[in-house]
């Protein structure tokens, strides 16, 4: 079953989003649409489910095609049902089928029957022998406690409900599956579920997704919008970036041999043209200039549209520490208790990416941290002039809706910034004259993020606390935002499940483990591949354990907690003597080069020549020849330091971190 797109054109308030868009998509195909905001990706999909039309064109496809597509929103009926049943209602009733079978096969309707196991051989195909225990794991797979199973709708949180719809139209089967930003409310260990799910899917897949990671992991196709032209490229999105970037380097050097070109006959028109003995060679080189210069345009820049490109500003000096977390405890009412005796040190500088499973207390740190929330137990503080800026996964735990932009970001801003201040930076951040009076309401997920983006940048902090920061951006200003963060010179703080972002950022990575932090010394590229190896890597995907239950003293529970102390105990040990050990041996490796200059020197008739210089060398050979028997003896001592230190972790039974 193939999809064959036909010069389908559509345009929105006048301009065109796509025009004369053609390409085929075959079974095994995962096409991922991308583009920035706005250029119409969301709209192409909703034209291939068949849920719009376009302006002209169509879109030929088998009528028995099954399509899955998550919906926009839920049906007031379904938000009273219970979860597992309101994904279990996308297909058909099997207790259905079985009744009718009992019936015909009383009435001994062989015809019947014969049809009736036909449809039970395709039903079977589509959603398995067991369709509930499938269910379950899919639900499991995207991150839900079993315990969540039989809780209706309405008590689950937007985020929660997005996911409930996923696993709904994963069930359901489909040979053409339509996802529209799938990763959006998932953790990452539901992205790599999710991932591997697709990646096994037989059918045709089309989606928008803007984590690169997940792109080049799963894409067989990219079709780009918002470029003067669509292009359909084999491969995933790493490849195609890397063919238009060759493709506009050769465009470019192509304009600058055409502008070479150009200027040498101009130089020769402007020198002969009114002699008369070279008014024709001149005339035909004219002639020549304008044809080269209509050649121009056939190799010109892709344009791009307006891209988000800033800096944050410089922030002001504060002491090293910038935040202290000493013995903190902490549980939200009525629920089992998320820190027990929490204690980390966050230092001006650093950028660090904070892992976890659902529910492990991420964003309520973040909250703690920002005096949102008082602990129960213990402290968290700020270091002296200390300044955070603090941005929300949950917009609307930031933005008043009602608001106009320009009055929303005025108190945003907090510091009463000049009329023009705000106005620049709105501007910078995309947001010109024409949001200016519109309600926050009206805006998109993106240009909201943008406006809390904005607010930030004014903040001049020096201690950004970023919750999921790249949801509802796309690719462009993904990429904006992460170049801004690399440049940042105060500290970071981020909680993400964007790969790319993480790793291009963090310089580290802590989780959130058994109700204490694990500190694990490793930037996320490092992290996770040691993630991916680990035989646990789906640990989170289990219900989610308590700190401690205080009735029944698990042991297992204890153990885990323990171990995530020890973890950071062993960590506190070895770092310090890994940093010393770094800097010893590059000492070393410098000493060791300039006494490889000396002996060279020394070895040369010419230094004897000077007596002053010969002696100033030979002392400076034996400092040299000391000092560095001094930093090997040091490395020795401090290598084997650190292997007594890796044995002792290692009788313990504890993992690397």
């Amino acid at each position: 079953m193939k999809i064959t797109v036909n010069n389908i054109s559509k345009s929105f308030s006048g301009e065109d989003l796509f025009r004369e868009l053609s390409f085929e998509v075959n079974p095994g195909c995962r096409l991922a649409v991308t583009g920035p905001n706005g250029c119409g990706k969301s709209t192409l999909l909703n034209i291939m489910a068949g849920l719009s039309r376009p302006d002209s064109g169509n879109i030929s496809r088998p009528r028995e095609m099954r399509i899955g597509y998550v919906a926009q929103d839920l049906l007031e009926g379904q938000l009273d049902v219970p979860l597992l049943e309101y994904v279990l209602d996308a297909i058909p009733d099997w207790g259905e089928f079985w009744r009718e079978w009992k019936l015909t096969l009383a009435l001994g309707d062989n015809n019947r029957l014969t049809q009736l196991s036909r449809k039970q051989a395709e039903m079977e195909e589509a959603y398995g022998y067991n369709p509930e225990y499938r269910a379950e794991m899919i639900l499991s797979g995207l991150g839900f406690e079993k315990d969540s199973f039989k809780v209706p709708l309405n008590m689950l949180s937007g985020g929660w409900r997005e996911r409930a719809k996923l696993s709904r139209v994963l069930l359901q089967g489909a040979d053409l599956l339509i996802l529209d930003e799938p990763t959006n409310h998932l953790d990452m260990e539901a992205v790599l579920w999710l991932e591997e799910y697709l990646l096994s899917f037989s059918g045709i897949l089309v989606l928008v997704v803007h984590d690169r990671f997940f792109l080049d992991k799963v894409a067989t196709h990219v079709l780009h919008l918002g470029f003067d032209k669509p292009y359909f490229r084999q491969g995933n999105y790493s490849s195609f970036a890397a063919w238009h970037e060759h493709k506009e380097l050769l465009k470019e050097k192509e304009r600058n041999k055409i502008s070479g070109e150009i200027s040498h006959l101009k130089s020769f028109v402007d020198r002969f043209r009114y002699k008369a003995t070279k008014a024709r060679q001149a005339q035909s080189r004219i002639a020549r200039m304008e044809k080269l210069a209509g050649r121009v345009q056939d190799f010109a820049a892709d344009h791009k549209g307006k891209t988000l490109n800033f800096s944050w500003p410089k922030p002001q000096k504060a002491s090293r520490v910038a935040i202290t977390c000493s013995e903190l405890n902490f549980a939200h009412p009525g629920k089992q208790e998320l820190f027990n005796n929490l204690n980390f040190q966050l230092f001006h500088g650093q950028k660090i990416g904070l892992l976890g499973c659902n529910g492990s207390g991420k964003s309520t740190l973040f909250k703690l941290i920002i005096s949102q929330l008082k602990p129960h137990k213990g402290f968290i503080k700020l270091g002296q002039n200390t300044c955070p800026a603090y941005f929300s996964q949950h917009q609307t735990d930031t933005l008043v809706m009602e608001n106009t932009v320009i009055s929303e970001i005025r108190r945003l801003s907090g510091n009463d910034p000049a009329e023009e201040e705000i106005r620049s930076v709105l501007g910078l951040f995309l947001l010109d004259e024409s949001f200016w009076e519109r309600r926050v309401l009206s805006l998109s997920g993106g240009e909201k993020s943008r406006l809390i983006l904005a607010s930030l940048f004014l903040a001049r902090a020096n201690l950004l606390l970023l919750d999921e920061p790249t949801n509802h951006l796309d690719m462009e200003t993904r990429e904006a935002l992460i170049a801004a963060l690399k440049d940042f010179p105060g500290a970071v703080f981020i909680i993400a499940h964007d790969r790319f972002l993480l790793s291009e950022v963090a310089g580290e990575v802590w989780s959130l483990e058994a109700c204490a932090i694990v500190q694990h010394g490793v930037g996320f590229s490092q992290y996770y591949q040691q993630y991916c190896n680990a035989p646990q890597k789906t640990a989170c995907l289990r219900e989610q354990e308590p700190c401690a239950d205080k009735k029944t003293g698990s042991s297992q529970k204890q153990r885990r907690r323990e171990q995530a102390q020890l973890r950071n105990r062993y960590y506190q040990l070895i770092r310090p003597l890994q940093e010393k050990f770094q800097r010893q041996e590059a000492s070393l490796e410098q000493s060791l080069r300039r006494q490889e200059e000396i002996e060279s020197l020394l070895a040369r008739t010419e230094t004897y020549q000077s007596l002053e210089r010969f002696k100033k060398l030979h002392i400076e050979y034996h400092k040299l020849v000391k000092q560095n028997e001094d930093l090997m003896q040091q490395l020795e001592e401090l290598e084997l330091k650190m292997g007594e230190i890796e044995k002792e972790r290692q009788e313990t039974g504890l993992e690397t971190g």
